[in-house]
């Protein structure tokens, strides 16, 4: 019995394979996507508290240390601003033409929502 005298076994065995070469393409996209946002999060994080940090610490060598954290952050969008919302200073932000104060507000009002809606969610874990 030769294979090719049946086709359509043919066609359920290649069926098969494509099938299996799919889910195993979706499951390490998934599995390198939640790779990569854990990662992102952990950055996110390290800048944060290195921020904060850099009003606290009064020795020479943390505070260098917090800075370089701070200035070498490449892909973490950041928009320093004050207790009134004026911007301080803004890093990997794509600022639009026009009226970029008014951009500003709108991009900390939405992080403040999205800040408030993680720490409900993390309320809830």
């Amino acid at each position: 019995m030769k294979i090719v005298e049946h086709p359509k076994i043919v066609k359920y065995i290649l069926a098969f394979i494509a099938a299996i070469i799919v889910l195993f393409s979706m499951y390490y996209s998934n599995r390198l996507a939640n790779d990569m946002a854990q990662e992102e999060r952990r950055r996110i994080e390290l800048w944060a508290e290195a921020t904060r940090l850099q009003f606290i610490v009064n020795d020479n060598d943390g505070l260098a240390f917090i800075s370089r954290v701070i200035n070498e952050n490449s892909t973490i969008p950041v928009i320093v601003a004050d207790e009134q919302n004026d911007v301080v200073t803004s890093r990997n932000v794509e600022i639009p033409a026009g009226n970029s104060e008014e951009f500003f507000q709108e991009k900390i009002d939405e992080w403040k929502k999205e800040k408030n809606t993680q720490t409900d969610r993390d309320k809830f874990r």
